[in-house]
């Protein structure tokens, strides 16, 4: 999900439970991911990278849910990284939450870089600028892992994967010890 010139992914939920999962959304016009809707909205965000956005990465406007669940992503160089308007975050577990301009945790919710898995770390992503050194010309940007990132093996050792489950790249999702934190695993490149 990428160039859009608003939101990466807008979501007025109502009475549903949608997974985000394996997804690169980068360099959109506002939000990464805007999700708004009802106390009966349970969405769950996955093994995601939320890169390059000039408003939040993850932005959550869902009142009276505390369903929300965002796990093993990557949440860098946005304007905010999470940013809770509404709504309680249900599990927040090893994500690297990092470089966002005016926050990494904004609104309703805390820092929670050091809680449950989580990190702020540089993800040392290949070649975010693109063998052009232009991060605007997104089409040969790099968010896979580099050699050195704290990311590698750092998602959730409890995390189930489907037999023969892939990256965004359609690499082995699991290559190491565990599952990587973003949508690349580093090594299936």
């Amino acid at each position: 999900i990428k160039l859009s010139s608003s939101n990466g992914f807008l979501a007025s939920l109502g009475w549903t439970t949608p997974t985000i999962e394996n997804c690169l959304i980068a360099m959109n016009g506002r939000h990464g991911l805007l999700l708004s809707g009802d106390n009966f909205t349970r969405p769950t965000i996955k093994n995601t990278t939320v890169v390059d956005h000039p408003g939040s990465g993850i932005e959550i406007d869902i009142f009276g849910s505390d369903a929300t669940r965002i796990s093993n992503s990557n949440i860098t160089n946005n304007l905010r990284g999470i940013n809770v308007i509404a709504g309680m975050i249900q599990q927040l577990t090893h994500n690297n939450v990092w470089g966002n301009v005016l926050a990494d945790y904004d609104g309703e919710i805390g820092d929670a870089t050091g809680i449950d898995g989580n990190i702020s770390s540089d993800p040392i992503y290949t070649d975010a600028d693109g063998p052009d050194d232009d991060p605007a010309t997104y089409s040969d940007n790099d968010y896979s892992l580099g050699f050195g990132s704290l990311c590698i093996d750092g998602g959730n050792p409890d995390t189930a994967t489907e037999f023969g489950a892939t990256d965004l790249a359609g690499h082995p999702r699991v290559v190491g010890e565990r599952i990587d934190i973003g949508a690349y695993e580093y090594g299936g490149l």
